[in-house]
This record gives C-alpha cells, structure tokens and sequence, in this order.
C-alpha cells in the first residue's frame, strides 16, 4: 500500500506544483515562451538531467563507500531523487537531509552518516559549480559589458567568505592538519571520483540550459549560453530556497538577459529546468526506491573502518558549530513574489546542528546552567503558536508571519542548539572561532570605509557588514564586544575592531548599547578596565587613522592652502554623517516614533493575547512595510501581556541567576550578562529578538555548567571542562 501511495503521490504532487509556477509566473509572458518550445528540445533536457540525477546517484554511492555504507546504484539514485524532492518540499537542505536520512536509515546508515555524506556532497558539487561559474563569469565579462556595482555586493561576499575561512582555518590548523595526516590514497581517490562526477553533473544539466535556451533564442552563440547557465546553476545551489527555486529564477533572467536572451525566455528555461528535475527527481524515486529494511550486519569486521558510525557524530559535532560560528555573519535578503526572506548562510548548519542535539537528548537530556530551560523552550513556542493563529483568524495567512517569524523561531532555536553543541566540546574553542570570524568581518567593512574616504571604492552609503543592515551589524559588532570581554584573556584587539564597527554603522542605538556593555564588564568582570582601556585606545588609533589619511597630502604641504578644506570634521562627517543623511536620520526617527506608538495603540486595543503574529505589518498603511521598532512593545502588541511574560521572564530569570554571582562568575555568565545587557539596551529601539548571533552564543552559554572562578585566569580552562 505504501509503495503504491509513493509511486501515485510524487506525480500528483509534482503536477500540482507545475500548476502553481505556470500560473505564478504566466504574467511574466512565460505562457507565451511555453509554445515555443517542440517536443525534442523537451525530451533532450529531459534525457540531460536523467544523466545528471544517475551521476549524483553514483556519487552518493561513491561518498557513502569512504564511510563504510555500502549502497546499491538503485539504493543511491533513490537517496538523490528522494532528497531532491525533499528539498523542494520543504527548506532545501532540511527537507533534502531528512528524506535522505528517513531512507538510509533503512539501510542500516544513521543520520550523522547521511547528513555527513551530505556535506561533503555539497563540498564538492560547490567547488565544482563555483569553478565553473568563474570561468564563465571570466568569459563574459570579456565579450559583454556589465554593470559592475550590481555584483559588488556579491564580489564583497566572495570576498569576505574566502577571508573569514581562511582565518578560521589558521584557527582551527592544528586539528586540520591532524585530520589531513589520517587522509589515505583511498580517500583522494574517492574525493577524485566525487569531483568527476559533479563535473558530469554540471555539463549534464547545462546541456538542459543549453537546449532549451537555443530552441528559445537560436540566435545566441552556444559558448554564451552554457557560461550564463553556469552562473545560474551556481545561484541555483546555495542552499537558501527551496530546491533552488526563485533564486534560480532571478539569476536566470539577470545571466541569460545578459546574453541577449528576453526576459520571459529566460523564466521559461529556468521553470522548465526545475519542473523537469523534479518530474524526473519524481519518476527515479518512485522506480527505485525500495520500503523493505535491509537487516544489519551480523557482526562488524574489525578494521580501520570500524567507525563508520561513530566518526560522523564526532566529526559533525566539531565541524557544524565550526561552520556556523563563521557564517552567521552573512546575511542575505532572498527577494520573492512576496516579499523579501531573511536568510543566513549559517541556518543549514544550524539545523543540522538543531537536530544533532535532539537526536543526542534521547540518550539524556541536556544539561543547562539555568532550571527550567527546556519548560521555557515549550512555553514560548506555545506562545508563538497561540499568536500566530491568533493573526491567521484576523488577516489571514501571512508569509511574514509564517515563514519569517513562526518558522524563523525554530531557526533560532536550532542557532542556540548548535552554540549548545559545540559548548560540549570546548566553549573556548567556540567562542575563538566566532571572535576570529567576527574580528575578520568588522576588519574588511573598516577597509572599505577607508578606502571610500580615499576615494578608491565607490561611497557607500551604509557601513553593514555582511549584515544587510546598519543596525544588524551594530549588533554583530555588540555580540563580538560582548565575546572579546568575556573571555579569559580579553583581547584588546577584538575590542577595538568592535567599538570601531559599531561606530561605522552611525548607529546611536548600538553606540549607546555597547556603551552598556562596557559599563556592565567594568561592574561585574574583575580587571576588564585594562583591556577596556586598551581596546578604546586602539579604536582612537584606527578612527585617526581614517580621518588623518585624507588630509597627508594638505599636512605635506602639496595642496598649499587647501589644507584648510581637509578638516578632520568634513572626513568624519564623510565616514559616519554621510551614513546617515541628516534627512533620512529625521524620517527614520519619525518612523520610529510613529511605529511604536502604533505598536501600543494596538496592545491597549488587545491587552491580553494580542493582536496576532504579523497583523501590525499587514496593517500598516504605507507602501512600504514597517515592523515595531522596540522588540518589548512588538511582544505586547502581537502576543499581549501573556505572550510577553512567557519571553521576557526567563531573560529576566537569567540575567538575575548570572548576576547574582557578580565578579565570582565563569565565562560563560560573564557572556550572558554581557550578550543580554546588549540586546535589553538596543532592542528598547529596534525589533532584535531574531538576530541569530544571539542565540548562538546563548545557547553554547547555557550549554556550560556554572563554574566559580575567583582568578580570572583560570575561568575559561574550568568552564570548558565543565560544559555540560
């Protein structure tokens, strides 16, 4: 019976999912470009991405062969059409690793192995996919002309990726050169056929691209179509959609409208490339996949393969936590039909590591350094829940208060899992790693700052990060201020680079709020003055540095008189004032002001359980949204007293539990009390409450049981052996 559901299911439901795309994006003239388009082309791109799916299935197969797992080619192809219509389900990487790991399970594989065999899936497809997309960038820029400050901002992610790794690998070198030295001949070899076969993947699916976009503009040179199909494949595959859709849209129109291909064309090749992968994704799994278990092993042969099954869960509890300390710096907007989805290249890693830690509580649940964590936990996602429908009732399902809000809850959660995760193994280490991370983001933005004052780079208006946002990255800078104070030998350096970020962003919130911080290090961290001292020297130093460098040339004497126009005012208004145009400052206020008294009228209008998740920025009645810009005042317009009590007592709860200790407590208190005083202090002006770098180094804070440590010294080596 189920495996005629399965068989019956996958068309019906991948039908009803070309319906939707024909009738979404049918206005865009893609209805038109539809009849275009004969049967041949159609069976040829058909026929191209059925390789491609047998070649990913040879790869899993290959993967799972260096781990021990031994997969049939049948076994394999189902792993990848089964995940691909996870994917598609559901968010990308969660739906592709749990459709994957519900199958493998059944041969005898456990989750740590598939979502390991999964990254390093990913790792090779991604080198592959980047590779090409180089190339064919490199080719068109020489045949075409682009508008370069349309990609800056992709270069600058590149960029600062490339950046971040690399220091976080320096980091991280000891245990990567012990990890090299265990590599063998059988590994490079596999790690050769992984690659061979993404390489056969990659040409496989743009000979789909090519097809159909020569049956829709013949007139274009092949060479040209498989370049722009290559960056559109790249976009397509980061993992921040679902199965690549929308992202693989956009860049289609934006790479083949480069070449000259119009625009409903270019939606056409994209829509049908990603309805035929999942007809075909569809089609293999219902062919191939197999619902009987396959009994397990008899006994296990002792070898050097014996941990097949414990090497994963260690390896993904060291790299996940790793990984994501690094990334949550970088965020994206992803624009959709609806609006635009606020997506962190770290929230696949903090799944899985969300995930880790649950499938890790069956054996005993986690240790917290506070009571009740996990009763909080239920109680604010019963909150959340109660909100939600409680605004569904009033306007209807919202994707802001769905996806961005209700499903972005869990993806805090999963953010504070994983900070728990790697807390178990070295919080010091955790934390070195999101120091080095944040130290290297906050360095680049300071290098671009200083040269736009040089006029090297093109002014840019808002000094964010990676953040997307001025006052996002005020608070990155606030929780790498926070981190650097808090560790066992404060590091003067990081506190600089730190007070000199948040000074960048023109922020007044986060100036005000890291001057909070620094005064709460000073009363409850014994010694903390002299690195305090230090850092604000080192932020005077970088400050000057960018102010006075401009005016060498008139100090020389090379401009004569002119010196006088060279005024270190006129280059700080350039690198801070010009961030925030004296207009914009005063409408940003008035905005402000308007949303929150807004936001109470609409909690005296629902004083109990609220208005309902999303009501407000469905009801605001400018063109643009607007959220409530105090994270207190939007609990208690959206969820009421009721549903603010539930999230603010248990902040209260810990920051008085920490506080109690005052100068005797471990590092990981000192993190607390800092990363709290730090979001009480900016969020009474902004809506804070889902900035993921927070959640993070709670989660990896409560993870470490409470140690005193009277000498300062001596905390960070007591509280990580300590972690809980």
């Amino acid at each position: 019976m189920l495996k005629y559901l399965r068989i019956t299911l996958s068309p019906l439901l991948l039908l009803a999912a070309l319906w939707l795309v024909y009738r979404g994006f049918e206005g865009n003239g893609i209805g038109v470009s539809l009849t275009a388009l004969s049967p041949v082309p159609l069976i040829g791109a058909t026929v191209a991405i059925v390789l491609s799916s047998l070649f990913a299935g040879l790869r899993v197969r290959s993967i799972a062969a260096g781990f021990g797992y031994h997969l049939s080619v049948r076994d394999a192809v189902a792993t990848v059409s089964l995940g691909q219509i996870g994917g598609a389900l559901f968010f990308q990487i969660f739906g592709q690793v749990a459709a994957r790991s519900s199958y493998l399970s059944r041969r005898n594989i456990p989750f740590a192995g598939t979502v390991l065999m999964t990254t390093l899936e990913r790792i090779a497809a991604a080198l592959v996919s980047f590779t090409l997309a180089i190339g064919g960038a490199f080719y068109l820029f020489g045949h075409l002309t682009f508008d370069l400050t349309r990609g800056g901002g992709l270069i600058r992610i590149v960029i600062g990726v490339a950046l971040t790794a690399a220091g976080v690998l320096w980091l991280w070198r000891r245990e990567v050169a012990a990890f090299a030295a265990r590599i063998t001949v059988n590994d490079v070899a596999r790690a050769t056929h992984a690659i061979g076969y993404s390489l056969a993947i990659q040409f496989a699916t743009m000979a789909a691209y090519v097809v159909l976009g020569r049956t829709l503009a013949p007139s274009i040179a092949l060479a040209d179509l498989a370049a722009a199909s290559a960056l559109v494949m790249f976009a397509a595959s980061i993992p921040i959609s679902f199965a690549g859709w929308g992202v693989r849209e956009m860049s289609a129109v934006a790479a083949l409208g480069a070449v000259g291909m119009p625009g409903a064309a270019s939606l056409t090749v994209a829509v049908m490339v990603g309805v035929l992968s999942l007809i075909c994704a569809g089609l293999l799994g219902a062919l191939t996949a197999r619902h009987n278990r396959i009994a397990p092993p008899v006994a296990a042969k002792p070898s050097g393969k014996t941990g097949a099954v414990s090497r994963p869960d260690v390896l993904l509890s060291t790299i996940v936590p790793a990984l994501a300390a690094m990334f949550v710096f970088f965020q994206l907007h992803l624009p959709t039909q609806s609006g635009a989805i606020n997506v962190n290249l770290a929230d696949p890693l903090a799944i899985v590591g969300g995930v880790m830690l649950l499938l890790a509580a069956r054996h005993g649940a986690p240790r917290w350094r506070l009571s009740g964590v996990n009763l909080h936990v239920v109680l604010c996602t019963l909150a959340i829940t109660v909100a939600l429908l409680i605004g569904a009732s009033r306007i209807g399902w919202t994707q802001w208060a769905l996806t961005n809000k209700f499903a972005g809850w869990f993806v805090l959660l999963a953010f504070a899992a994983t900070g728990a995760l790697g807390a178990k193994l070295s919080l010091r280490k955790l934390l070195d790693t999101f120091a080095v991370a944040g130290g290297i983001v906050v360095a680049i933005q300071i290098a671009v700052v200083y040269l736009n004052v040089l006029k090297v780079l093109p002014p840019d208006p808002y000094a964010s990060g990676f953040a997307q946002n001025a006052n996002a990255f005020g608070f990155q800078c606030l929780m790498l201020l926070a981190v650097a104070l808090a560790q066992a030998r404060a590091r003067s350096i990081l506190i600089a680079l730190a007070l000199t970020g948040i000074f960048l962003t023109g922020s007044r919130a986060a100036i005000g709020a890291g001057c909070v911080v620094l005064v709460t290090a000073l009363v409850f961290i014994p010694g903390s003055w002299k690195p305090i001292a230090k850092g604000v020297a080192g932020f005077a130093c970088i400050v000057g540095v960018i102010i006075l460098t401009p005016m060498l040339p008139a100090l020389l004497g090379k401009l004569g008189t002119s010196a006088k126009h060279a005024l270190p005012v006129n280059v700080l208004s350039q690198i801070v004032g010009a961030n925030r145009l004296i207009a914009e400052r005063a409408s940003s206020d008035n905005e402000h002001w308007i949303s929150v008294v807004a936001g109470l009228r609409m909690f005296k209008e629902h004083p109990i359980f609220g208005a309902g998740l999303g009501v407000f920025i469905h009801n605001w009645p400018g063109q643009l949204p607007v959220v409530i810009h105090s994270t207190t005042i939007w609990l208690l317009a959206e969820f009421g007293i009721v549903g603010a009590a539930i999230f603010l007592i248990p902040v209260f709860r810990l920051f008085v539990n920490e506080a109690a200790w005052f100068r005797g407590n471990d590092n990981a208190g000192h993190l607390i009390v800092l990363i709290i005083a730090a979001l009480s202090a900016m969020s009474l002006f902004h809506e804070l409450l889902y900035q993921r770098t927070f959640w993070f180094l709670l989660g990896a804070a409560l993870a470490t049981v409470r140690v005193a440590a009277p000498a300062r010294q001596s905390g960070g080596l007591v509280a990580d052996r300590q972690a809980g």
